[in-house]
């Protein structure tokens, strides 16, 4: 019990005070609530009383009504109130929730399944909005605020009726919390597969066309609707157990009733009671009913909320990349070694070292490119220097200076990324090269990007032209022409390094020419790492830096490395680089 207090206490944090906000108008709404049962019944009662008297006191009734009225306005200040924090509060945990993401290590992105992180944005995160928005409001301060003022005016007006309306609340609590811990199991079952449901689909879909040229449709199918099934028995298990507290609950409630009347009438035979008195104390009776009973039923609801916020805080438990936002912004000069790394060693697990005692240094406006074979290293040197990862040993400097002493985001505003497969956002071309930088872009600077990266020509042949939708993952393009907006990307970022990693490996000769013709383009611009297998987008860089197991085995030009007769020669002959 105490790690489900202590969760939702965590989950209601993130809500902040949009979520106190929520919580005062819901305790407004119920007030007001409780103010129209009272006056009502109050009503009630004095015109029985006056009926039963022969008498009409015209004045206290329209008091009592003036009161009912005035419930109104409040109960919809309490409710609009509830509806702006929830709503609020909602919006806080979707921004936190995807803020924290993108600020995790990328060894945690890389061990995630997109279905999970799916599952955490859409359906954990929706049930505790709806936590924020309506569930905490209906299932406790509703409940509990009439609940409670209903039970102290019903001492007031009678103790008897508030020993018997304890007592039965008392008993179905104690009924309710015998299937509590059965319905939390069947719920975190539940949970876990639909989980596994996702993940299966988001699978199937990203592989679809291997599974229709396998004729593996059947076997998916199969394997997700056993999934499927698994997650409705566990959900059908949970929702079962949660009617038999409902239906316990509304028997209470009834027996409740009968009691009320029932004694009432006795009282009134026996004894001075007015019988009057019962009108105004069945609906307070149904209210403290509503209370206890909704205990059992606002347990089960919260270890149902606790199964998706126990998802959610364990993800933002996660370690975040240290972002070093106390420490300065780099700068960089006009220095005559601009990339440095001195003596780096590196690996992912610590008994496994990919980088051993790297050492190289890289000039201004320079073509650097890194060959080897695949494992050898390369993309790890530039995932260390875009400060995804933090070298075990040795220093990583830009214009001489230690990037950890700097801030991550000032390091990265320093580099720009074209990857092997440079992915796309679902959005129009225009949009998707803006992307590349943070300050204001022009259609203009837009489209000379375009013309250096040797996809403008391509561009302006479809019908929108730079208002084309690229698709998801930009699916509607062929991979050169994603690769070349991709560059295009990178050239508006004023950033004076550029990183590509095996940009051409998966092209045709054709679009491999393009690409080339943009690196050409840019080569004056900025300085240029580059990652390929192809001799022909290599030959030309001003320093040729092999890899061999982590290991700088030869650094030089194409020709002089040729001259060496090793590694590089080898690699050239057999045209596997």
């Amino acid at each position: 019990m105490t790690n489900v207090f202590k969760t939702m206490r965590r989950i209601s944090k993130i809500g902040s005070w949009a979520f106190v906000g929520a919580i005062l108008g819901g305790c407004v709404a119920s007030l007001a609530n409780f103010g129209l049962n009272f006056t009502f019944g109050k009503m009630t009662q004095i015109s029985i009383e006056q009926a039963t008297a022969g008498t009409f006191d015209l004045q206290i009734l329209l008091t009592i009504t003036g009161l009912f009225l005035l419930m109104f306005p409040l109960l919809v200040m309490g409710q609009t109130g509830n509806l702006m924090g929830g709503l609020n509060a909602e919006k806080r945990l979707k921004e936190h929730m995807i803020h924290h993401i993108l600020r995790q290590k990328e060894a945690t992105i890389r061990a995630s399944h997109t279905g999970d992180m799916m599952t955490l944005l859409t359906s954990d995160a929706d049930v505790i909005n709806n936590y924020y928005f309506q569930g905490f409001n209906y299932m406790f301060i509703h409940p509990t605020v009439g609940g409670l003022a209903a039970l102290i005016t019903t001492f007031f007006v009678d103790v008897r009726f508030g020993v018997i309306a304890v007592v039965l609340g008392i008993v179905s609590v104690w009924v309710a919390t015998r299937y509590a811990d059965a319905i939390q199991t069947d719920y975190v079952s539940a949970r876990n597969f639909q989980n596994k449901a996702t993940n299966h689909v988001s699978d199937i879909i990203a592989n679809e066309t291997m599974v229709r040229l396998y004729n593996a449709q059947n076997t998916v199918v199969d394997d997700y609707r056993e999934l499927n099934q698994a997650h409705a028995k566990a959900l059908i298990n949970a929702e079962v157990k949660k009617h038999r507290v409902t239906m316990w609950n509304d028997g209470f409630g009834a027996l409740g009733k009968i009691l009320f009347v029932g004694i009432g009438f006795y009282l009134a035979r026996t004894t001075d009671f007015e019988f009057a008195k019962v009108m105004l104390l069945l609906p307070l009776q149904a209210s403290i009913g509503y209370m206890f009973g909704n205990f059992g039923v606002a347990w089960n609801y919260i270890l149902e909320v606790q199964t998706s916020a126990d998802r959610i805080l364990t993800m933002l438990d996660m370690e975040c990349e240290e972002g070093r936002i106390d420490r300065q912004d780099l700068s960089l000069g006009k220095g005559h070694d601009l990339i440095t790394f001195d003596q780096v060693q590196f690996g992912y697990q610590p008994d496994h070292t990919i980088l051993k005692s790297v050492d190289f240094t890289i000039s201004p406006q320079s073509k650097v490119a890194f060959v080897g074979e695949s494992g050898s290293g390369k993309s790890t040197i530039f995932q260390l220097l875009l400060g995804f990862y933090k070298p075990d040993q040795g220093q990583i400097l830009l214009d001489g200076k230690d990037v950890q002493d700097y801030s991550l985001q000032s390091v990265r505003n320093q580099i720009c990324y074209v990857q092997q497969e440079s992915p796309l956002f679902n959005t129009t071309i225009r949009e998707n090269i803006r992307l590349g930088s943070k300050g204001i872009v022009s259609d203009a600077m837009i489209e000379a990007a375009a013309h250096k990266a040797a996809i403008h020509d391509f561009i302006v042949s479809l019908p929108q032209g730079y208002d084309t939708h690229v698709g998801e993952q930009g699916g509607m393009l062929s991979g050169g022409q994603r690769q070349r907006i991709a560059i295009a990307r990178a050239l508006i970022s004023e950033a004076p390094i550029l990183i590509m990693d095996e940009p051409t490996s998966a092209l045709d000769s054709e679009s491999e020419q393009l690409i080339q013709k943009a690196i050409a383009n840019i080569q004056n611009e900025k300085t240029i790492l580059i990652a390929a297998h192809r001799l022909s987008t290599i030959r030309d860089a001003d320093k040729i830096i092999v890899l061999n197991h982590g290991v700088i085995v030869e650094m030089g030009t194409h020709d002089s490395l040729l001259t060496e007769h090793g590694v590089y020669e080898r690699f050239v002959q057999s045209q596997h680089i």
